[in-house]
């Protein structure tokens, strides 16, 4: 009995640790069997989806995307089903309606006997948005650049010369 006691402790304990391990990764943790369903998932699914854990459970996990986006993500599965692996970005489709960006990893894995795909999500909000300030910058630039009525001359470390706006080629 004692040793039945040790190893039920041990193994609460072991829970415990993956519970934390997974509740305080930044982006989103989730486990889904072919259903397909969730099956596991970490606190911050439900903090940025704006779903509760009962929700969750109900909803099937393709409901989460953009319908633009949808086939994109099916893909992605039968790809992780077939190969081991795969990834995805796609619009993560919030309970309030808000559509936010995010980079999806799956990997194959058994779980329970059956496979299934566990995964993470990481927001690309912040991303998307430097990448709009930088093209913004570089349009910006580049109108500058072709738009100079004096010569703009880019060389290289040697002074030779990489590039010319159109006023110095007239």
């Amino acid at each position: 009995i004692t040793e039945r006691l040790e190893t039920k402790n041990k193994l609460r304990k072991e829970k415990e640790l993956s519970e934390k391990i997974i509740n305080s990764l930044p982006g989103i943790f989730y486990l889904s069997d072919q259903t397909p369903r969730l099956v596991i998932w970490n606190k911050m699914f439900e903090t940025i989806s704006g779903y509760s854990a009962e929700e969750l459970k109900a909803i099937r996990p393709i409901a989460l995307f953009v319908a633009e986006d949808q086939q994109a993500v099916l893909q992605s599965l039968q790809k992780t089903y077939a190969d081991g692996g795969a990834d995805v970005e796609a619009r993560l489709l919030t309970k309030s309606g808000e559509q936010i960006p995010f980079y999806f990893t799956g990997v194959r894995i058994e779980y329970n006997g059956e496979l299934c795909i566990l995964g993470t999500g990481i927001n690309l909000t912040e991303r998307k948005k430097a990448e709009e300030a930088l093209t913004a910058s570089e349009n910006r630039l580049r109108t500058i650049y072709e738009t100079e009525p004096e010569c703009i001359k880019m060389l290289n470390e040697k002074g030779g010369l990489i590039e010319m706006n159109p006023a110095g080629l007239e």
